[in-house]
Order: structure tokens, then sequence, then C-alpha cells
């Protein structure tokens, strides 16, 4: 039991073992992506019938070119090309529209 001779059948199980947990992972990733499609297109419906179906996009974009200013500022900032006065208020600006963009006071979060 314990031979040499019985070690490519011990690859072969623990290949093949290995194999099984692949496959079972793969599946619950799977199963989790399904529902996580289930809950975005409940919310697109909901969205839809609230008649605002492009909040999420809007909100995706917005946010997105809102991080583009912040790493800009930070970029120029690292350059030297604008003394600290003029990046703070630069953030502050940045602050105030995504605080438009949300709808929130982030004043008190500095």
């Amino acid at each position: 039991e314990g031979s040499i001779h019985n070690l490519p059948k011990c690859k072969e199980v623990y290949a093949t073992g290995s194999y099984i947990n692949v496959q079972n992972a793969n599946a619950i990733v799977t199963g989790h992506l399904a529902s996580l499609m289930k809950v975005q297109d409940a919310q697109n419906e909901i969205l839809a019938k609230l008649g605002v179906e492009g909040l999420r996009e809007s909100l995706i974009n917005k946010t997105a070119a809102l991080s583009d200013g912040i790493a800009k500022v930070v970029d120029k900032a690292r350059e030297g090309e604008q003394d600290l006065d003029k990046q703070s208020k630069n953030l502050k600006k940045a602050r105030e529209q995504f605080e438009v963009l949300l709808n929130v006071d982030l004043s008190g979060a500095q």
C-alpha cells in the first residue's frame, strides 16, 4: 500500500480531486454571478419604473470622471506645478461636485 509503485495512482487521485475542486469552485462563482445579475436586473427594473434608467451609468461615469480629476490634482501636486492652496481649492471643488452628485454633505469628513 505504501510502496513507491502506488505513487502514480496517488498522483492521479490527487489530480482528479483537484480538478473536481476547481469544477466546484467554478460552479460556485457562476452561481454567485448569476445571482448578482438577477439583483442588477431587479434594480434596473425598479430604476426604470422610477424613471431614472440611466442613474447607475451616470453615477459610474461621474464617479470615474471625479476620480480622474482627483488623480490629476494629486499628480500636479507631486510635480510641483501648482501651490498647495490651489490644490486644496481644487480638491474642495471636486468634493463639492461629488456631494452634489450624491446629494450628501461631506464637509465634516475632511
